[in-house]
């Protein structure tokens, strides 16, 4: 039993708010500096997560940057990780963390929005995508089939204007 209620006692000394969680399967992350205060993955998530009847969560994780590569070897080396969210202000960050373990077409882009382990086992290494440039450029394809000599303006360079 107290094996179970520390499971997170290392993580909650990484971290700015507190997971009180415990006896959970495995876990899914969001990543910011406040994702605590609002962010809509972890209810979205976790509804999804009990309507399966699975034993996961989706926590959100606010931390520092200055922890913020402590808290991703924490995460990458507790077997119960499936992967996460990055929130702002961490893609770029994340990303060079997870520099060698990406495909070539992310590593062009120069941010993540989410890591996960390829195949599903606990001792794999993450990878990562984005997310936002992906599902971006199906729609811009889509689009761009359908006619010839169409122009795009993209407006914005943020996360998601580099990502597409």
């Amino acid at each position: 039993m107290i094996e179970k209620l520390s499971m997170f006692k290392e993580l909650n000394k990484i971290i700015n708010n507190k997971i009180a969680e415990h006896d959970l399967d495995s876990f899914s992350v969001i990543i910011g500096e406040n994702p605590s205060r609002g962010a809509r993955s972890p209810i979205l998530w976790n509804k999804v997560y009990a309507a399966e009847n699975k034993k996961i969560k989706m926590l959100p994780l606010d931390v520092s940057m200055g922890n913020l590569k402590n808290l991703f070897l924490f995460l990458q080396n507790h077997p119960k990780c499936l992967g996460g969210a990055v929130a702002v202000p961490y893609k770029e960050a994340i990303f060079n963390l997870l520099k060698e373990n990406l495909p070539s077409e992310i590593i062009s882009v120069g941010a993540v929005n989410c890591f996960y382990r390829q195949n599903k086992n606990p001792s794999e290494m993450f990878t990562g995508t984005n997310t936002d440039g992906e599902g971006a450029l199906e729609c811009i394809q889509t689009f761009l089939s359908k006619e010839e000599n169409k122009k795009i303006v993209l407006l914005g360079y943020g996360g998601a204007g580099k990502a597409i």
